[in-house]
């Protein structure tokens, strides 16, 4: 019984290693050893200011119950990622290029895991597009809907991965939901409507009835 065990083991051991192997050797064929990053927005300090203003407005109208809405343009998004300290680890890696009715299409330079203990590090600098989604605990969710790289042929079992984990929402809002001020998220959780627009993404709270 125990030499089948180990002969089980050692087969289940040696398939990992080999899908492993395989799946990295899949990354390299899409990624690329360094990152590309993106160049973010250049802000001036009373356009941060302007926008925070906004927000802050939008923020203190939802906390109050009074109907509120606030839109988002493409520059006003890429003023977050450029100035917002909670998405700054995030500001050379995202940028949005265009909003659109149907999604956020946004230029990505991220890092993935390459080789296990190897400290292999591979970029995936490309394009994607998301579509933000209103979620109960989560507040706004930024769904994957597709994702490409210039000049590369990526594999649909990558794709779909990518868009069922989701790793943009978690990157780009990851710090909103775990930051010790629970301010934004709680407004977020409040929205009740999350749309796009041609230029813009509109956030609009309605108090219950």
């Amino acid at each position: 019984m125990l030499a089948m065990g180990g002969f089980w083991m050692l087969v289940w051991g040696s398939w990992m290693v080999i899908s492993m192997v395989r799946q990295v050797q899949e990354l390299r064929g899409f990624t690329d050893p360094v990152a590309q990053p993106v160049v973010p927005r250049a802000v001036a300090a009373a356009e941060v200011e302007s926008l925070r203003g906004r927000l802050r407005e939008f923020s203190t109208a939802v906390q109050a119950g009074r109907a509120a809405s606030v839109a988002l343009s493409a520059d006003d998004l890429n003023t977050l990622l450029a100035a917002e300290p909670v998405l700054q680890p995030m500001r050379e890696s995202a940028r949005v290029e265009s909003v659109t009715e149907s999604g956020i299409r946004l230029r990505i330079s991220v890092a993935m895991n390459g080789m296990p203990l190897s400290g292999e590090r591979l970029f995936l600098n490309g394009e994607c597009k998301v579509t933000p989604v209103r979620h109960p605990d989560k507040g706004v969710i930024l769904a994957t809907t597709s994702i490409s790289v210039p000049g590369r042929e990526l594999t649909e079992g990558f794709r779909a991965h990518y868009r069922q984990a989701n790793h943009l929402d978690t990157l780009l809002m990851g710090g909103i939901r775990e930051t010790v001020d629970t301010t934004v998220l709680g407004v977020l959780k409040k929205v009740t409507m999350v749309r796009l627009e041609e230029g813009k993404v509109v956030l609009d709270y309605a108090p219950p009835v």
